[in-house]
């Protein structure tokens, strides 16, 4: 908002994203310091045996570890969306020739929007968005808009052109003449 270009109402949704996450952060916490200030000694060992055993078990590994670091959080998506709007990003390999950056990770490092692309570059956006494309073999649907903190604006499997324009002026601000950017 600050550099004038993001639509007025792109933090109209911060409270109902934000709050229900804030809440799960602060109910998960409360359970973590609950279990490390159990003084009981027969407690405390079945509550080891417990982690060791759910430690073992690479699912589960996975998503308490998701859950410890954050990686877990998504965000709710408006209905009819694609499957992955609202979640983390994954990092992706990109292909050679389109940047500096080989993952998407390094991307997001310019704290932009990255639009990874199957398709030709749109237009309009430059400066606010830098575009990618997925590497060879990649499962990345074949648009996806990724939020500077690394969550999916929007995505499409196939190529939308004008649901992409929707999303870029949704997500970015409204298309730029190149020669007046």
């Amino acid at each position: 908002m600050a550099r004038g270009w993001a639509p007025e109402t792109l933090l109209d949704g911060y409270q109902a994203e934000r709050h229900p996450i804030g809440r799960e952060v602060i109910r998960d916490s409360g359970r973590m310091m609950r279990l490390a200030l159990i003084h009981s000694p027969v407690l405390s060992t079945a509550m080891n045996l417990l982690s060791r055993a759910a430690a073992a078990i690479p699912p589960v590994a996975d998503r308490l570890a998701a859950k410890a670091t954050g990686l877990a959080v998504s965000y709710p998506a408006p209905t009819g969306t694609h499957p992955r709007t609202g979640r983390r990003a994954p990092d992706l390999e990109l292909a050679q020739g389109t940047g500096t950056a080989t993952r998407l990770y390094e991307a997001l490092r310019a704290c932009r929007f990255v639009l990874v692309s199957r398709f030709p570059e749109v237009t309009g956006w430059e400066g606010r968005t830098i575009t990618v494309a997925p590497a060879v073999g990649s499962k990345a649907p074949a648009l996806l808009l990724v939020r500077p903190d690394g969550y999916i604006a929007w995505a499409a499997d196939g190529h939308d052109h004008d649901a992409l324009l929707t999303a870029l002026t949704t997500w970015v601000g409204p298309r730029q003449d190149v020669a007046s950017t």
